[in-house]
């Protein structure tokens, strides 16, 4: 996918959920034409239907009144901190089964990041060495993936650069970002209260990861849920 002429947008699309604090990780736009970017730390059962909303609604956008409609051709690549069986690469197309028809301007990428963890580049494999760079964990293993590349080279030596920069890294401290998506949610009531709200949510993606056959250590992983608790519920369903 060619994103020259793309600008980046500071989008507030988010899912829909009551304190709307999933939004939106990377849009870019040339004309109708949209890309959305998701990177996916933990990917559960659902983390595809929040993904989805977000690429439906941006294909919906075209309506400007009435029946007045611009097409809008939009993009998802979804970035999944995950290892599939099928491919590294998943391309969705969305189809009208009855008549066969492959609905145009709407695509879907999913992209299981570990399927290339583990790859160094020897020279030919240079889309495959872009992929395994985002399952490294230290500069050194950066380094050791990206070998004699070129391209790789001034991305490594782009990242150590802004790894020392003080104002780009206090966008991606944990706690400021935590603050920034608080802030952003507009919650409003007391800690005790949030944090009841936060494990009254943990408890309801248990129960649904629970209800879809998900094994109880994926559920602990993925809800921050122990072991006892998840067993609780599942006696209790």
């Amino acid at each position: 996918i060619d994103i020259r002429g793309y600008k980046l947008l500071d989008n507030e699309l988010n899912s829909g959920n009551r304190i709307k604090d999933y939004r939106l990780d990377i849009l870019l736009e040339k004309g109708n034409h949209l890309i959305s970017i998701e990177m996916n730390q933990y990917v559960y059962p659902y983390i595809n239907i929040k993904n989805e909303t977000y690429l439906y609604r941006l294909a919906g956008s075209g309506y400007l009144e009435s029946d007045q409609y611009k097409r809008k051709y939009v993009t998802q690549i979804n970035f999944n901190n995950s290892r599939s069986s099928y491919a590294g690469v998943i391309d969705y197309e969305l189809q009208n089964k009855e008549y066969n028809l492959v609905i145009e301007g709407i695509k879907k990428y999913e992209i299981h990041l570990l399927n290339y963890k583990g790859i160094r580049y020897n020279g030919s494999n240079k889309k495959e060495m872009y992929l395994s760079m985002f399952t490294a964990k230290s500069y050194e293993e950066l380094e050791e993936i990206i070998g004699e590349s070129k391209e790789g080279k001034k991305m490594y030596e782009e990242l150590k650069r802004l790894g020392i920069d003080d104002k780009y890294n206090a966008y991606y401290d944990a706690e400021i970002v935590h603050k920034k998506e608080m802030n952003s949610a507009r919650y409003e009531g007391r800690r005790e209260g949030m944090q009841a709200g936060k494990k009254e949510n943990q408890l309801e993606i248990a129960r649904n990861m629970l209800r879809s056959g998900e094994d109880i250590s994926k559920v602990t992983k993925y809800t921050g849920l122990s072991q006892k608790e998840v067993s609780k519920l599942v006696q209790m369903s």
